[in-house]
């Protein structure tokens, strides 16, 4: 790849920069796109696979919910949305809220 890595330990960040001898620019990305999926908690050969094939490439997303705690007759209603009417899953549930996890 020929490009030069390191890491800045007072701001905490990855700096990547190409070479004189550098062949390709677009290797600058390559790069990149590998320490992100480093960073992600890809496994090394994984990561390396984005190295190799131009179509692969590395998208996320972060989720943040601020979910309300449900109490009571909230709690089971919900429930009873997400398993459905009178199927297993329903009665399972059902028989675990009785036995007490």
């Amino acid at each position: 790849m020929k490009v030069d890595i390191r890491m800045n330990r007072r701001s905490r960040k990855v700096e990547l920069k190409t070479l004189a001898d550098t062949p390709d620019i677009s290797n600058l990305q390559k790069s990149a796109d590998f320490v992100h999926a480093f960073m992600l908690g890809f496994d090394i050969p994984d990561a390396i696979s984005l190295l190799r094939v131009d179509e692969l490439y590395v998208e996320s997303i972060e989720i943040k919910l601020d979910v309300k705690t449900l109490k009571g007759k909230h709690l089971s209603r919900a429930i009873r949305r997400l398993s459905g009417k009178g199927g297993k899953t329903s009665s399972r549930l059902r028989t675990l809220q009785r036995q007490g996890l």
